[in-house]
């Protein structure tokens, strides 16, 4: 993997061959730090055709779910227009801090058009595996397929 972003405690690496970015931050972050992630998170996705996320949420904290309260809607916007197929996020541990995160992933759902799967793992090592699974494009399929 390619690191194509990092900052202060944010790294973002880029997987050219799986069209995957994996995101990871450290311990406490700012809101400065927060946003300046999230904006190259989406930015680099549409710049590089990507299909698929690794969010390594493990030592996260809960400014990001703060951050993540405000910032919804820029990210339901991004995300509509994006060509995501897969997210998988691990989780940081804390079942309250994850209620919280499924809270936000629902409100997008609702409320916009993402178009990928987000699923939530507790080892990186079983997100790998299903981010790197062959995805069905669906748009190949004839339409007796998709009744």
């Amino acid at each position: 993997m390619e690191i194509v972003y990092q900052h202060d405690l944010v790294m973002i690496c880029y997987k050219r061959e799986e069209k995957m970015l994996q995101v990871s931050w450290q311990s406490y972050l700012t809101t400065e730090d927060f946003v300046r992630g999230l904006r190259a998170l989406l930015k680099l996705t549409a710049e590089l055709d990507i299909e698929k996320w690794l969010v390594d949420a493990r030592y996260s904290d809960e400014l990001v779910i703060e951050n993540m309260r405000w910032s919804k809607e820029y990210i339901g916007t991004a995300l509509e227009q994006s060509r995501l197929k897969k997210v998988a996020r691990i989780s940081s541990g804390d079942e309250q801090h994850e209620q919280e995160i499924m809270k936000l992933v629902d409100y997008l759902f609702e409320n916009y058009n993402v178009p990928c799967e987000i699923r939530f793992y507790d080892s990186k090592q079983e997100a790998l595996e299903w981010l790197l699974e062959k995805t069905l494009d669906r748009s190949e399929l004839t339409p007796e397929f998709l009744a």
